[in-house]
């Protein structure tokens, strides 16, 4: 499990040792809040990602692609993604284990910075 966390260096060096109980990787990634708002903006990233690979499974699947080739040929080149192979495994195998998440977590647009 990752642990993104922000804050002032004095408090940091207090709660690591107790972040690292359960964390395998830790990220500091500035003040305070900071590790929130990237945690967020991974979220982002991963269900924007995810979208898109459900996308073009379900158009290889509609289209009678080989789901086995076009896994091989996504291996191959930059299309390759830990979102990819989760929602691969579960179209090939049956299996959603892997899949395991809301939407709850998407950031929505009160999190856009206001115009002007």
């Amino acid at each position: 499990m990752s642990s993104f966390v922000g804050g002032e260096r004095t408090t940091l060096d207090r709660v690591t040792p107790v972040i690292a109980t359960f964390a395998d990787t830790i990220v500091e990634t500035g003040p305070l809040g900071s590790g929130h708002t990237i945690k967020l903006l991974n979220n982002f990233l991963a269900i924007g990602t995810s979208a898109v690979v459900g996308e073009a499974l379900a158009a290889a699947e509609m289209l009678g692609v080989d789901v086995n080739i076009f896994r091989e040929v996504v291996e191959t080149g930059g299309a390759d993604s830990v979102m990819f192979q989760r929602y691969a495994h579960w179209v090939q195998e049956g299996d959603d284990s892997h899949l395991q998440g809301t939407m709850r977590i998407a950031p929505g647009p009160a999190l856009l910075p206001e115009d002007g």
